[in-house]
């Protein structure tokens, strides 16, 4: 999709996050409704718990969306996604729940932080088919039980 046939509000959320030092940028109407930023998928969890139903029919945009960021902006609702890294993982399952989605760089999984294997949320999501399984074992992972 090129440049001026991008919808308005992802061509916001994705100008704004790349314009930024912010990992996270949630457009909707036309205004900016939220900026986040720190590491990993905790961002996107936290526009979670603050939008809620307000994330519904947004454009988000994010640093890095793997798989397990799909299965979570699919889940709320969102309507377009913009990661500036983007896994192929995500890509199609964000197409297939009918969101639209574009990656700055698209690669084939998202890599740990010692770039030596896989995310460890990246493989939770990819190993799971179901995706209400999926995010439950990325919420025990990230809390620790």
């Amino acid at each position: 999709m090129s440049e001026s046939t991008r919808p308005a509000d992802l061509r916001l959320a994705a100008d704004t996050l790349m314009a930024s030092e912010e990992s996270l940028v949630v457009v909707k109407g036309g205004r900016i409704i939220l900026r986040g930023d720190g590491p990993g998928i905790k961002p996107i969890l936290d526009a979670i718990g603050v939008l809620g139903d307000d994330l519904i029919g947004s454009a988000v945009a994010d640093r890095v969306i793997g798989k397990a960021a799909a299965l979570f902006l699919a889940e709320a609702g969102v309507r377009w996604v913009f990661g500036e890294l983007l896994s192929e993982h995500a890509q199609d399952h964000l197409e297939r729940s009918g969101i639209h989605v574009e990656g700055e760089r698209v690669v084939e999984h998202i890599a740990n932080r010692s770039r030596d294997d896989l995310c460890p949320l990246e493989r939770i999501a990819v190993e799971n088919d179901d995706p209400a399984v999926a995010r439950e074992r990325i919420r025990a992972f990230i809390c620790g039980s």
